[in-house]
């Protein structure tokens, strides 16, 4: 039977109007598993219209057709090739291509899956941090894409990535109190200060890393990356990224810190970066209270406006950066009631329900009501930006936000500086 099958490949060799209808057959074997159904030919050859108008009168002489594969066969294994195996003749012609789609894909799968075992089971014996990985893979999420496409297109890179990424996982200390720059965490771990760049794969591999261990949606900006990263001990950097207080001592393991106190004395505003919190261990503040406002000429109105009385303020000037977060994560757990005041537009009631789920009944709402944004509100709409309202938590910015959605106008804090002032001043509103 072998030798029937090779001297039908000899023969089908030697005739080259074959090999375009035989690879056709062969394409069409590789999706269905079988063969039946039809070829479709093009630029017939006049050989090969010679062939396939033996088969189908219907064909000869045409330049396009179909031609089914069952008479094909049939018309090959005539006479001599009676008793040919056809599908051993093809697996012998194309050389053990002779594999269907559904073998291939099933067979890829099958290596893939061993890969993703063996690395897995060897981080295990490593003690690195596995269950986001073995998560992703399983449940395809929280970076399955990523890891896939670096699969298909440099499996050697993604092994070296993957251990460091879980290696990162496992070295985190989670610790946000005690922030560790990016670039020194990235050297520690790979002798590399650019490893873990921003941009890079393996930054995003264990940002997917570290929203599965949050139970978070991947960060859709940089103030969502850097929280993220905050909650994890991490900061970008330690200089660039900074804070505005006023009126708030901070004290070493052993004793005041000057700077602080320098400023506090002379009655001025401080910028303190991560580096200056890392270096604080405790804080005092007035009455058990911080007044937190995201303007930064607000902030500076209401100084002015204290006339020398002392009050603990901060500015978060906008977006909450991982410095302000870091100093009032560090105020909460002292035991600070914060009284939080911003703008009434989407971006500031956004800001406003984020601190209120994370600080909750510590945090006060101040002058956020209605009646506020009602006296304050001005001439310039939020078309666009609506959006941003729809996400929100907090059940007391619920009636402002629908007075605001009927306004369709902002309303900016700078018309309160005075109420802001008295409140300080008189404990009015709460305060």
């Amino acid at each position: 039977m072998f030798d029937l099958v090779k001297d039908a490949v000899s023969y089908a060799r030697s005739k080259k109007e074959l090999n375009r209808i035989l690879g056709k057959i062969l394409l069409r074997y590789k999706i269905l598993g079988r063969f039946s159904g039809s070829i479709e030919l093009s630029s017939i050859t006049e050989e090969e219209s010679r062939i396939i108008g033996s088969i189908d009168y219907k064909l000869f002489g045409k330049s396009q057709g179909k031609l089914n594969i069952k008479k094909f066969i049939q018309y090959f294994t005539k006479g001599k090739y009676e008793d040919l195996d056809f599908e051993a003749f093809m697996r012998e012609y194309f050389k053990g291509e002779l594999t269907t789609n559904r073998q291939v894909k099933e067979q890829q799968e099958l290596i893939k899956n061993s890969y993703f075992e063996i690395l897995i089971h060897h981080a295990v014996e490593l003690s690195l941090e596995v269950q986001w990985l073995s998560s992703a893979i399983k449940e395809k999420n929280y970076g399955y894409t990523t890891i896939m496409r670096e699969y298909e297109t440099n499996r050697d890179g993604l092994t070296q990535k993957l251990f460091f990424v879980m290696g990162a996982l496992s070295e985190l200390t989670f610790n946000s109190d005690k922030l560790e720059p990016l670039p020194l965490f990235s050297s520690r771990l790979t002798r590399d200060p650019h490893f873990f760049d921003i941009g890079t794969t393996v930054f995003r591999l264990m940002m997917f890393g570290l929203c599965y261990k949050f139970k978070c949606p991947y960060p859709e900006n940089v103030e969502e990356t850097n929280e993220i990263l905050f909650n994890a001990g991490i900061a970008r950097d330690e200089l660039s990224i900074f804070t505005t207080i006023y009126g708030i001592r901070a004290f070493g393991l052993k004793e005041e810190h000057l700077g602080w106190l320098g400023f506090y004395n002379n009655k001025e505003p401080l910028h303190v970066s991560i580096k200056n919190l890392n270096c604080a261990n405790s804080f005092e503040f007035i009455s058990g209270k911080v007044y937190i406002f995201e303007n930064p000429t607000v902030f500076m109105e209401v100084i002015r406006g204290l006339d020398n009385k002392i009050a603990s303020l901060v500015c978060t000037s906008g977006q909450l950066n991982t410095a302000s977060l870091m100093l009032l994560d560090k105020l909460f757990k002292e035991g600070a009631t914060f009284y939080y005041s911003g703008d009434f537009d989407p971006e500031g009631l956004r800001i406003a329900d984020k601190l209120k789920s994370r600080y909750k009944d510590k945090l006060i709402l101040w002058r956020y009501s209605s009646a506020d944004y009602l006296k304050i509100k001005g001439n310039k709409g939020f078309e666009g930006r609506e959006n941003k309202l729809i996400k929100l938590k907090s059940d007391e910015l619920i009636q402002v936000k629908e007075v605001m959605e009927r306004e369709k106008v902002c309303g900016y804090q700078e018309l309160l500086v005075k109420e802001y002032v008295e409140d300080i001043m008189t404990g009015g509103k709460g305060c």
